[in-house]
């Protein structure tokens, strides 16, 4: 087989990425999985599992070539559509298994369907014992989450059929109980929708300004004006011990629906602490995460305001020290929160602060993308303590699809060539950041128009510097100033003061 046969003949099947993500006893429990005739049934499948399970964790040995795991399966000739077949029933197997262990650790969702289907069979003492199991774990909860209002209006409903099923409504007190597991019902179903509601309110406003798409808030707006949130709250608190909640998602809409007043989001903020201990992880990473929204929007409305700098950092620390970005959904630090956390830091100068993160960093990222996070972090902490050379080395090592990201790398690099005075490759790749900036469909306009400035801030200030043309740095700091679309913008004030005061002579 010729060494371009052998390239080609590679496979890199999509279960690869999969297994990849299992710790060594999920991927233990998926082989124990796959050789289970109830949940398996395809043979060559689980021959599949057996050719590859040694080149776990990586999956990138030549061995995995597809010629030679089929040896390993079958006795017949090389057939290519058949070993497609087999990587996805492979895939599909992975999936369900993925299902059903996150189905394990949710005891409200398993026991609704044990309920379900106990009583269509009409088992009504094993019924019975399950309802009275499922009300003590609701009662167990330690804190709330908008998921556990929506099991307790499968609870309660639940409780009402089983009521009905067990045929015990011959006195008047049954018909009252009956009515009161009706009411409740209602009570965390209304909680669940309004807490929901708000969130999808929020997301809408947050994504319509993170990328470049028309908004398409208005529909949930209304609806939130036709329920009437207020009314609702005054109606409910009094007559259920989680009206904080409803309360809580009140001041979070408030604070965003009026950001100009800070007052409102302090109130929020405050509502947060309040009642911390009464919330599950879920909310309390929601909570903050909006927190977290809200500060980078003000510093967005206002950057020369180091207070909304000094509160981020600060929320940063207070996110990472207790573990708040951890939720039913997120195992790891999230992409966009780790870059937050790197930039912040180096605004904020916290460079000693950083350095001790980025050392725990390996296992708060998700294992796919580590290496390249950390070689992003490290990029940029090296040229913040003067290690160009060895920023622009680490670069060569990121593979990161996040557009975000490249914006980055761009603008560090830009950084770099200027500093070295490699005016060449500085021009060249503001000219392919041009292209790059105008094509990207997702970036916001604002956001296109900071970073568009910042590179044609600094090609003015190297064509200055390389005096290949009249400018006038004066009349362009000027402008600089006047600008508040920049992005990068204390560095660029100090490269351009640099020139002017004489620190960085221009070529003659």
């Amino acid at each position: 087989m010729s060494k371009k046969s052998d390239i080609n003949s590679l496979y890199k099947p999509k279960i690869f990425d999969v297994l990849r993500t299992f710790s060594a006893e999920e991927f233990k429990e998926f082989g124990r999985f796959v050789r289970s005739e109830y949940f398996n049934r395809n043979k060559k499948a689980a021959l599949l599992f057996e050719a590859i399970k040694d080149y776990y964790p990586l999956f990138t040995s030549t061995q995995l070539e597809k010629e030679r795991l089929f040896i390993k399966i079958s006795p017949k000739k090389f057939n290519d559509s058949t070993m497609r077949n087999m990587f996805s029933a492979l895939i599909r197997l992975a999936g369900q298994f993925i299902a059903i262990e996150k189905l394990k650790t949710n005891t409200a969702v398993w026991n609704d369907n044990l309920l379900l289907g106990l009583m269509q069979r009409n088992l009504t003492s094993l019924t019975k014992i399950v309802l009275d199991k499922q009300e003590q774990e609701l009662k167990s909860l330690n804190g709330v989450e908008s998921g556990s209002f929506l099991n307790r209006y499968y609870h309660e409903i639940n409780k009402y059929n089983f009521s009905i099923l067990d045929g015990k409504v011959i006195k008047l007190k049954h018909v009252k109980a009956q009515l009161i597991k009706l009411r409740d019902s209602g009570v965390f179903i209304t909680i669940h929708f309004i807490m929901e509601l708000v969130s999808n309110q929020i997301n809408l406003f947050l994504t319509t300004g993170k990328f470049n798409v028309s908004d398409m808030s208005d529909l949930t707006e209304k609806i939130l004006q036709d329920f009437e949130l207020e009314a609702a709250y005054k109606k409910l608190k009094n007559k259920t011990e989680y009206g904080f909640i409803l309360a809580l998602y009140i001041k979070l809409l408030r604070s965003f629906a009026h950001p100009e007043n800070h007052k409102l989001f302090i109130d929020y903020r405050h509502c947060v602490d309040k009642y911390i201990n009464r919330l599950g992880p879920d909310e309390i990473s929601f909570h903050y995460s909006r927190i977290i929204s809200y500060v980078t929007l003000k510093i967005t409305q206002f950057p020369s305001n180091s207070q909304y700098l000094d509160e981020l950092f600060e929320l940063h620390e207070i996110i990472i020290n207790n573990g708040y970005y951890l939720n039913s959904k997120v195992t790891y630090i999230p992409a966009s929160l780790y870059r937050n956390i790197i930039q912040i830091a180096l605004r904020s100068n916290q460079i000693g602060w950083l350095v001790k993160f980025m050392a725990k960093a390996p296992g708060l990222l998700a294992p796919q993308h580590s290496e390249s996070m950390l070689n992003y972090g490290n990029a940029l902490a090296a040229y913040e303590t003067g290690k160009p050379d060895l920023a622009l080395d680490t670069m060569h090592k990121i593979s990161l699809d996040n557009f975000i990201y490249k914006y980055d790398l761009y603008n560090l690099r830009i950084k770099i060539f200027f500093d070295k005075g490699n005016y060449e490759t500085l021009v060249d790749t503001i000219h392919a950041y041009m292209i790059f900036i105008k094509n990207d469909p997702l970036q916001t306009k604002r956001r296109k128009d900071e970073n568009r400035n910042f590179a044609k801030y600094i090609k003015r200030l190297a064509e200055f510097r390389e005096g290949t043309g009249k400018i006038d740095i004066n009349f362009h700091r000027h402008k600089l100033d006047e600008n508040e679309l920049v992005a990068n913008k204390p560095w660029l004030e100090e490269k351009y003061e640099e020139v002017i005061n004489g620190r960085i002579a221009k070529a003659v």
